[in-house]
């Protein structure tokens, strides 16, 4: 006997506001209603998490990067994985940029950082190899490049464990 499976189906009011739902949806993640259904919702509607969604660990963030305790990377909730051998250099790139400071990091600094025995224009060619396979691999825009030839990760994983981790300290 093949068992049932009961798929939500989410209808939303035009009338109701975009912020009215992100608030919902935060106050039914903060007290543990319905997790699985309302992180379909922020996906399917594409909510953007605001100050108060930022410290949800339950928020169905694309990409987690975790540093402390070990490096890991999660894309849609499982772990990052290859189907071949590891690539170690887009990982040290990303482990690179999130030590540099994740924001507007020269890519002079990285490519001495990550290959410091390449010459000037060698180390630039292999950086923007390595960028493009650390973006093949992670599946999202995550790694933007900015004017001035500086690199960024974009989104607020970053943010929420920095947040986190001050807020360990005071305590």
């Amino acid at each position: 006997m093949e068992e049932e499976t009961t798929v939500a189906t989410i209808v939303c009011n035009d009338k109701l506001q975009s912020t009215d739902m992100l608030r919902l949806c935060v106050k039914s993640l903060e007290a543990d209603i319905e997790i699985d259904v309302v992180q379909q919702l922020i996906k399917h509607i594409n909510l953007h998490p605001d100050e108060s969604a930022k410290m949800l660990e339950n928020w169905p963030w694309p990409i987690r990067i975790y540093t402390l305790g070990g490096f890991a990377v999660e894309i849609d909730g499982q772990p990052l994985q290859f189907a071949g051998k590891t690539q170690k250099k887009p990982l040290e790139l990303l482990k690179a940029l999130i030590a540099l400071g994740s924001q507007g990091i020269s890519n002079t600094l990285l490519a001495e950082t990550l290959w410091p025995d390449a010459e000037g224009d060698d180390a630039q060619h292999t950086l923007a190899i390595t960028l493009h396979r650390l973006r093949g691999i992670i599946g999202h825009d995550v790694i933007t490049a900015i004017y001035q030839f500086r690199l960024s990760i974009a989104g607020l994983t970053f943010e929420v464990l920095s947040t986190t981790c001050l807020q360990g300290q005071t305590n």
